[in-house]
């Protein structure tokens, strides 16, 4: 199996759209690897069939009408795009936002401003789940639309605080050693506190960047850990799970 490929699976599990079958599948070992060609395959195409279909710079109206028109369900841009949707004059996301019915909206990327995710969903009925990841490794925290970390409250009634709106999520499946360590390389585990988010590869059998190109500086530390650079803060969710702020 490529890096390559192992990268874009890794990313499509971080469209939100896990399931306990996936799951299994994948602590399973290689019992899973017919799925993953399959779904590599399709998402493949489906990125090159969006990629040939419009080459024309970005419209924030044209967008609204796109949705509308192909009665699209699911959406999945960075945050410049809902910041620029945002922008558009009131009356036009309204003339939209009517024929449009979303089931799921997504980020990742960079950080999402929390108000923009509220207007978002006071505009299109839906939150927008946050997703961190990396090129290097595919999205490892989510916001989980479905399976067993699924956001049970913010999904089904759709009663969600500014809070909910600014964190990255819980770990995914494969990455449950997600953790924050402080300074002094240890496990941070008061809520609130800040450090940064490190992934303990015990606990990650889904990780796979072994190191960079004609490289042979290792980037896992000595203790078996590797460091994103990214600093986040530890809190919990209304069901006690660990997420990252």
């Amino acid at each position: 199996m490529s890096r390559q490929g192992f990268g874009e699976f890794s990313h499509l599990l971080g469209t939100g759209y896990w399931s306990d079958t996936t799951r299994q599948l994948l602590e399973h070992g290689r019992q899973w690897l017919g799925v993953w060609i399959l779904l590599q395959c399709l998402w493949s195409a489906a990125s090159r069939a969006c990629r040939s279909y419009d080459e024309s710079p970005f419209c924030p109206k044209a967008t609204l009408q796109f949705m509308a028109n192909h009665k699209i369900n699911s959406v999945a841009a960075a945050p410049t795009v809902y910041r620029a949707l945002r922008a558009l004059p009131f009356e036009v996301v309204q003339q939209y936002s009517q024929d449009i019915h979303l089931q799921s909206a997504c980020s990742a990327g960079e950080p999402l401003p929390p108000a923009v995710s509220q207007w978002f969903q006071e505009h299109f009925g839906v939150p927008i789940l946050n997703h961190y990841g990396q090129t290097e490794n595919g999205i490892m925290v989510n916001q989980h639309r479905a399976g067993p970390h699924k956001w049970q409250e913010e999904m089904d009634n759709r009663s969600i605080t500014r809070s909910h709106h600014s964190t990255m999520g819980t770990p995914m499946e494969g990455f449950q050693g997600a953790c924050l360590l402080d300074s002094d390389g240890q496990v941070i585990t008061e809520e609130g506190t800040e450090g940064e988010l490190c992934m303990k590869l015990d606990d990650c059998p889904l990780f796979w960047f072994s190191g960079y190109y004609q490289s042979d500086k290792s980037v896992i530390d000595k203790d078996g850990y590797y460091h994103t650079g990214d600093r986040a803060r530890l809190a919990q969710t209304s069901t006690g799970e660990t997420t990252f702020v």
